[in-house]
């Protein structure tokens, strides 16, 4: 069976300077399999927020960026994660199974 990025790798590159309507970067981590679609960034410096959506292949909610050092806890319908010093806090909710949207603020 092929991997998502497999199946990413082989998707047309957009001609010129044509992007993937609506997704300002695509990452992968060899970590946990995550591929992250980064929707939107807006903010300066500690008031940053990032969101989008990502593909999970296991199926469970990952931390921003597949970072593993986010203890993620259920909240509303899905899940967050907050720095306990500090004002960083993350939040992820599943769109359809292996399918999750996200948001990250510093």
């Amino acid at each position: 069976m092929r991997s998502l990025w497999q199946a990413l790798d082989d998707l047309p590159a957009p001609a010129g300077d044509a992007e993937y309507p609506g997704v300002d970067r695509i990452s992968y981590d060899s970590r946990t399999g995550q591929v992250q679609f980064e929707c939107g960034v807006s903010g300066f410096a500690s008031q940053t927020s990032y969101n989008g959506f990502y593909y999970s292949p296991g199926d469970v909610p990952l931390g921003f960026g597949g970072t593993g050092d986010m203890t993620l806890a259920p909240s509303g319908a899905g899940w967050c994660w907050e720095e306990t010093e500090g004002d960083n806090w993350y939040y992820t909710e599943r769109l359809r199974s292996g399918w999750d949207y996200y948001e990250m603020h510093f």
